[in-house]
């Protein structure tokens, strides 16, 4: 044990390549919170909770309560408040989030691994492009993802040196767990599998359990206390009403790998069909070295001790989903909801990248680390593909807006002084976007936009491929084409506000 800490605490070669990927990784993330377009659900959240009272967020009372995410809300009124209003600071809490991910998860991996392994391992945990969209996004994903990864790091440290348990690292982790929920409320799920997991692993060491159980209280209380009924009321209908009703495989897992091909030419249903089987082969893979581990008596070594670990979180997870369906009608969460299970997924992957080197023969043991080498090696050039300084997949639709807006302002300037305020007709799902930009930027001789759709008469348009029957309705003449989600600005040929 104490050569295996000496092999895998210090910082050789692979640990600053790792830190340089960090930094690469984090400088991109930065650079798409500042240029990047404010997003749907971006602007719901600034616009409606992060200008609200610390009562409004804290008791959800606001319109669209979904799109409060406690500490993300709190944290972006704190920024604008500090820093003036931009798309880079409303997203500042994310990329938070961001560097608690890539600190934690190079010390979850450092545990168990060093050189190439980790380094793979490390790349495929920092670059899945599904996740690395949320580091830069102003939702509290971000948070929950890099609170939960730091408290699986407290978890694992006291699983790979037992010796140096500490009672403060589980109340750590608790808290961590506890944060992660309050950043998003998705995270219930997670929280309360690793509460499942780790009262388990403690519960044949009487004061370790102790402490767990204290933990656990104190936090279930606090969380009871800010999610009172009053609250999971409001919430209800937009939160757990949202999702899948299939089945965790089908909807949970076959959605969130439809995200993560992001949307590529050689995405498609047969390869969701096919990847779906193989990460149910590398679990099936994981349980069977779990319960040789047990057999073998070999859950001493570090790393079959936290393969078990996180197979039984994955399994609690999966399970807690049925049942929260079959008890309390609550849907299979679906895309972002279950983003979690991505980098407790990685892990368990670089586990059985560890333990394929304990593999007697030879012969055997060069082929399964091939087989790894090269799957994950072709998952790093999709990550890689994916990279973009231009749109989150999931709201790519406002990959443009911002551009949009620019453009009507600088055209609409010399109506400032105009006795009536400009229109602009647009699809639903722009509202929130072109808003923000009208607060943000002080376009106050534009009204704001509304839900109303596009089809009827405006100083100018703003709409998608499937609106673009308003152009011969009413004698329109396009000005912009983007092309990344096909949406377009217009104006009447012959301009309202003129003929006024």
């Amino acid at each position: 044990m104490k050569g295996q800490r000496k092999q895998y605490n210090g910082f050789g070669c692979s640990e600053k390549i790792c830190l340089a990927i960090a930094a690469a990784v984090f400088i991109y993330t930065c650079f798409r919170a500042a240029l990047i377009s404010i997003s749907h659900d971006e602007a719901l959240t600034f616009l409606i909770h992060s200008r609200g009272s610390f009562k409004d967020i804290l008791g959800h009372t606001l319109w669209f309560s979904s799109n409060n995410h406690l500490i993300n809300t709190f944290l972006i009124k704190l920024c604008v408040g500090l820093f003036g209003n931009s798309e880079f600071v409303i997203r500042m809490p994310a990329l938070l989030g961001h560097a608690l991910y890539l600190s934690g998860m190079l010390m979850i991996l450092k545990l168990f691994m060093n050189g190439v392994p980790l380094l793979l391992s490390y790349g495929l945990a920092v670059t899945n492009p599904f996740l690395v969209d949320f580091f830069s996004c102003g939702r509290g994903y971000s948070l929950a993802v890099g609170f939960m990864i730091m408290g699986v790091y407290y978890i694992f440290r006291g699983i790979v040196y037992p010796e140096e348990y500490r009672a403060k690292d589980d109340v750590i982790a608790v808290l961590m767990f506890t944060l992660s929920v309050l950043s998003h409320l998705a995270y219930l799920n997670v929280y309360l599998s690793f509460v499942g997991v780790l009262l388990i692993q403690r519960m044949y060491a009487p004061k370790k359990f102790g402490i767990a159980v204290a933990s656990v209280a104190v936090s279930a209380i606090i969380l009871r206390s800010i999610y009172n009924t009053g609250v999971i009321q409001r919430i209800s209908m937009s939160l757990f009403e949202w999702g899948g009703i299939r089945g965790f495989w089908t909807d949970t897992v076959s959605s969130l790998l439809n995200h993560v091909l992001y949307g590529q030419p050689y995405s498609g249903s047969r390869l969701i069909c096919w990847s779906s089987r193989l990460i149910f082969a590398f679990y099936v893979i994981s349980l069977a070295v779990v319960v040789y581990a047990i057999l073998k008596r070999k859950l001493k070594q570090p790393e079959y001790g936290l393969l078990v670990w996180v197979t039984c979180l994955l399994f609690f997870i999966a399970v807690g989903m049925r049942m929260e369906f079959a008890f309390f009608k609550i849907k299979y969460a679906i895309g972002r909801a279950a983003l979690y299970i991505i980098p407790i997924y990685v892990i368990m992957i670089s586990l059985l990248l560890k333990t394929a080197v304990f593999i007697a023969r030879k012969w055997a043991r060069r082929m399964v680390l091939g087989a790894l080498y090269v799957l994950i090696f072709v998952v790093l050039v999709h990550n890689a593909v994916c990279f973009n300084i231009t749109h989150f997949y999931t709201w790519g639709f406002d990959a443009h807006t911002k551009e949009a807006m620019n453009i009507i302002r600088a055209a609409s300037t010399d109506k400032i002084h105009s006795l009536r305020k400009v229109t602009i007709g647009i699809n639903w799902i722009f509202e929130p976007a072109t808003n923000y930009y009208i607060f943000k930027d002080n376009l106050y001789w534009i009204n704001w936009t509304t839900r109303n759709g596009p089809d009827g008469e405006y100083d100018y348009y703003y709409f998608c491929d499937g609106d673009k029957d308003i152009v011969n309705k009413h004698n329109l003449k396009i000005i912009r084409h983007f092309e990344i989600f096909e949406s377009y600005v217009a104006l009447p040929n012959k301009n309202i506000l003129l003929q006024k």
